[in-house]
């Protein structure tokens, strides 16, 4: 009541409609651009760079996650000590700028 009063005595704006009005004019912050991610599911090659190594010791791209391993019949929860073999189907979560390199990485 007494910033209303002050605000007549002096022909201004009450102050705390003044502050409503100038937070609901700034602009909005911009939204933060979202990186598109996949599930690829990719065959291990016989030869390729990681038939035969543990998945802890393949240097997966940044943010890339491995999901899931299927070896014939079962599936395999991945870890570090799972050891990648030719014939295995990986899933494999990550940006879609790195589906090249890990195709690269699997498959050849």
């Amino acid at each position: 009541m007494v910033a209303f009063v002050i605000a007549e005595l002096c022909h201004s704006k009450p102050i705390y409609e003044e502050l409503m009005q100038r937070m609901l004019h700034k602009k909005a912050p911009e939204p933060a651009v979202l990186e598109q991610r996949n599930v690829i599911e990719l065959a291990v090659c016989s030869g390729s760079s990681v038939s035969g190594k543990l998945i802890k010791d393949i240097p997966w791209p940044p943010n890339t996650l491995l999901v899931d391993v299927k070896r014939g019949e079962s599936q395999l929860i991945p870890a570090g000590d799972t050891r990648l073999l030719s014939g295995d189907f990986i899933y494999i979560l990550t940006a879609t700028e790195h589906v090249e390199e890990l195709t690269k990485m699997v498959e050849e």
